[in-house]
């Protein structure tokens, strides 16, 4: 009869697994906040879509739409100051810069307008 072959010392026989006590550690409850804070900023990331990121989603949604509003027309109040030639288009100048002041003054008028409903 053969001799059994030689165990490895980090084998362990079945009777002693049976005996075993299972060690379980606790669930870290920093690491489960992150994972839900994770999801929940993926979830929100995913219902802002592309607009969202610029316009934002909540209440400052409207006061964002009328900054990029002022932004957007002083922007081309600039450029046709900078193309326009004073000497000979002044008058077309000035048509085009009362055209776009008046979404300037609405928008500051929803910016800092009263809101309280009288």
């Amino acid at each position: 009869m053969s001799a059994p072959p030689n165990k490895p010392p980090e084998t362990v026989s079945p009777e002693e697994a049976r005996r075993a006590e299972p060690v379980v550690r606790a669930a870290d409850p920093l690491a489960l906040e992150e994972m839900r804070n994770s999801h929940q900023a993926t979830l929100l990331s995913i219902q802002r879509g592309w607009i969202g990121i610029a316009l934002g989603t909540g209440p400052e949604k409207s006061g964002n739409v009328a900054t990029l509003t002022i932004f957007a027309c002083f922007l081309l109040i600039f450029l046709l100051f900078l193309k326009t030639d004073m000497g000979t288009q002044f008058d077309q100048f000035y048509k085009m810069l009362t055209t776009l002041l008046a979404p300037v003054g609405l928008a500051l008028g929803y910016l800092f307008g009263s809101r309280d409903a009288r």
